[in-house]
């Protein structure tokens, strides 16, 4: 739904026969996003849950809040991410910010013209999982130039 510069939205994932170890899943998303008036810059935030997850706890849940800003060419964001083990489905999971993990993505994008823009992400994740010793933390840096055609 957007009303003015505000979207909020509700979003319903089903999964059935995924494998041998779950055969259903059900997951709910709430979302929205803002502008901030007389300003550059926007929030967002979301909350999914899984309504099948064998999991006890918050290993069900994952959410984000986050903001970014444009001036002129220039684009730069903020989020901070935690997700649940079990929040989302493992099928369609990111690999630059796996389950089980919560953390920090800096994104910061300059346009060159109309078709070509540079930008770069800076993702700083840690383990959920207490038992780890930072097995699965990582920093992680990617750079993109994009064209269009």
């Amino acid at each position: 739904m957007l009303v003015g510069d505000t979207i909020v939205g509700v979003s319903y994932y089903g999964y059935e026969n995924l494998n041998a170890v779950s055969a259903e899943e059900r997951m709910f998303e709430i979302f929205g996003e803002t502008a901030i008036p007389g300003s550059p810059l926007s929030v967002y935030a979301s909350y999914v849950t899984n309504t099948n997850a064998d999991a006890a706890g918050d290993d069900d849940n994952a959410w984000s809040v986050g903001t970014t800003a444009k001036f002129g060419d220039f684009k730069a964001g903020y989020e901070y991410r935690d997700l649940g083990v079990n929040a989302i489905n493992p099928n369609f999971g990111n690999s630059d910010f796996v389950s089980d993990s919560k953390g920090h993505i800096l994104k910061a994008g300059y346009t060159i013209d109309k078709n070509l823009s540079v930008g770069g992400t800076y993702f700083i994740t840690e383990d959920n999982r207490d038992n780890n010793n930072g097995a699965r933390d990582r920093d992680r840096i990617q750079v993109d130039m994009k064209v269009k055609f």
